[in-house]
């Protein structure tokens, strides 16, 4: 597994929607390393929940311009909106499954977005967090890449 740990001060802002140009530098720097793993052939989908994995979603998206980037949103149970039925139609093993968000507090939303991916019969290739995750949640998860702010 490759980690790479984004630069100061970028590192732990949180929220992430409360600094928008810490959020812009912060998005780059993580674009810049998932496009390191990412080759030509192979989609990059980027699974979150909740307003900040949407504006890190959206942001680093918008870095990567040449790569084909979906954004696969998971409500929560009984969240519903205009789009609750969208769902990416169809998945390749060869797609780049990144777990994104902000920080993890209790883990319990980390858990339902790798729980989604599971159930779709893919694994979890990278995980995306400004701030800190623990060597619980890697060794859970066994990605092939990690791009935070801390490892604890």
């Amino acid at each position: 597994m490759k980690t790479y740990l984004l630069s100061e001060p970028y590192q732990l802002t949180y929220p992430i929607g409360g600094n928008m140009k810490y959020a812009l530098e912060i998005s780059k720097e993580m674009a810049f390393h998932i496009k390191k793993r990412a080759t030509k052939d192979k989609r990059v989908i980027l699974w979150c929940r909740g307003s900040s994995g949407a504006i890190l979603s959206g942001l680093v998206s918008a870095h990567m311009k040449t790569k084909v980037v979906l954004v696969n949103h998971i409500k929560k149970d009984g969240e519903n909106s205009h789009s609750s039925k969208f769902t990416i139609n169809s998945f390749d093993k060869n797609d780049i499954n990144i777990v994104i968000d902000d920080f993890i507090a209790s883990g319990e939303t980390f858990r339902e977005i790798v729980k989604s991916i599971k159930e779709c019969n893919l694994s979890v290739d990278g995980l995306c967090f400004t701030g800190q995750i623990t060597m619980e949640l890697i060794k859970e998860t066994k990605p092939k890449f990690v791009i935070c702010g801390k490892v604890c």
